[in-house]
């Protein structure tokens, strides 16, 4: 017998956040590598900066994908925001529709966060490029399964690639992400920085 997969309006333990615009077709890769895990504690937010009618078709045929958009394009910050702030998974992560999510230690991935302490925040995953065959990002062996303060990681995890970071939801809950992104809360068309 399947398992039932969690309707939007459930926790899960991980939310997979893909922002994305004009390119679905990279953006349906991007989901249906999560799909693959095939596990109900991983579940699928897209946003897009505007109207996308094949993304949306195909999130509609998935009832563990849900799928937003703007009505314009108000740029990546707004994006990503909007993502984070309606999040309701217990841990989220960023994924950008180029990239995808490697099926063979997602059962670990998720095992791991399910076990986590309390008091783990960020989790930080490899991003492996397959087509040039190297690592983007990774932590040395010997810092793997480690548990280190915030001047700790941002020295192990210093990197503008946005995929590979999970963080638990709750600690994003206390943050103005608004400023943390890069926009004004009350105008999100302003820019204070460049942020993913």
């Amino acid at each position: 017998t399947a398992e039932r997969l969690p309707t939007m309006t459930e926790s899960c333990l991980l939310e997979v956040l893909i922002p994305t615009f004009n390119r679905p077709e990279a953006a349906i890769r991007a989901i249906k590598s999560v799909l693959s895990v095939n596990d109900p504690r991983i579940r699928v937010r897209c946003n897009s900066n505007g109207r996308e009618p094949t993304l949306e078709h195909f999130c509609s045929q998935h009832p563990n994908v849900y799928f937003d958009n703007f009505a314009v394009n108000l740029g990546p910050q707004a994006n990503v925001h909007k993502l984070l702030s309606e999040a309701t998974g217990r841990f989220v992560m960023l994924l950008a529709g180029e990239d995808s999510l490697d099926t063979a230690g997602s059962k670990q991935l998720l095992d791991f966060l399910a076990e986590s302490r309390s008091d783990c925040y960020v989790v930080s995953c490899a991003v492996y490029d397959t087509v040039d065959d190297c690592f983007y990002y990774n932590v040395s062996e010997s810092s793997h399964g480690k548990y280190v303060n915030l001047p700790g990681f941002t020295i192990l995890s210093s990197t503008t690639y946005m995929s590979g970071y999970i963080w638990r939801t709750s600690l994003l809950r206390g943050l103005d992400l608004g400023l943390l992104i890069g926009i004004n809360e009350q105008d999100s068309d302003v820019s204070i920085f460049n942020a993913y």
